[in-house]
């Protein structure tokens, strides 16, 4: 059995400011390599979902966690990318156009794989045309939450996210899925590489699909507001 926390932080000496994450964006997640749902698994469920964690138990936690690689190390690579500064990295178009594209490929290396994006509603990355996706995470990258549990954690594991990018571009190599967003993104490790220059836009975006994207955006509005 295995999982992965809902949460993040940031340490400071002796101070640990920590959060816990929405269950909408990411639950505490346990699972049972074969599949199973174990009495063992319902059981630390439930202590977690007792201390007020958002708990999600996951059927496929090998997709699940080879899910979550794709979408973090895009994230902490462009962070690196930038200094390690959500809020830079917000205002850094060329990071975050590299982010989302690297986040693509780690899908198309997935499904090249035969691994199911898990959970299965992060498929929409999929959808989103690239100019709105980007627009929508230089959103999410300019908040506190993203500082604690996206900075913080990036810049306290330089070591870890290596490991984990290096063992995904094992993966991509078994397929014939390119990735040179990914490839770019991976230069930045090494902290003796100097940042890109914050609020760089060099890299032109890619606006095939936008207004289908809007209309379809714009449905999903309509049918949200009937629901209510």
């Amino acid at each position: 059995m295995i999982g992965f926390p809902g949460a993040g932080s940031t340490r400071k000496g002796h101070v640990v400011r920590y959060m816990v994450v929405s269950g909408r964006q990411q639950p505490t997640t346990f699972g049972e390599l074969d599949g199973s749902t174990a009495p063992r698994l319902e059981q630390i469920a439930g202590v977690f979902k007792g201390a007020g964690f958002p708990v999600a138990i996951s059927h496929n936690v090998d997709a699940w966690f080879k899910t979550h690689v794709a979408e973090v190390s895009p994230v902490a690579n462009a962070l690196y990318m930038t200094g390690v500064d959500n809020y830079r990295l917000a205002r850094t178009g060329d990071g975050v156009v590299l982010m989302v594209r690297a986040l693509k490929e780690g899908y198309k290396v997935l499904r090249a794989l035969g691994v199911p994006i898990t959970p299965s509603n992060h498929k929409v990355f999929n959808w989103i045309p690239e100019p709105l996706l980007v627009a929508l995470m230089r959103c999410t990258l300019n908040t506190k939450t993203a500082e604690t549990v996206m900075a913080g954690h990036a810049n306290a594991a330089r070591d870890e996210f290596k490991q984990l990018a290096d063992e995904f571009k094992a993966l991509a190599r078994t397929t014939s899925v390119t990735t040179p967003a990914m490839d770019r993104l991976c230069t930045c490790f090494d902290p003796a590489v100097p940042p890109v220059p914050g609020g760089s836009t060099r890299i032109p975006m890619n606006w095939r699909g936008v207004w289908a994207g809007l209309g379809v955006l714009a449905g999903l509005v309509l049918a949200l507001t009937l629901l209510i």
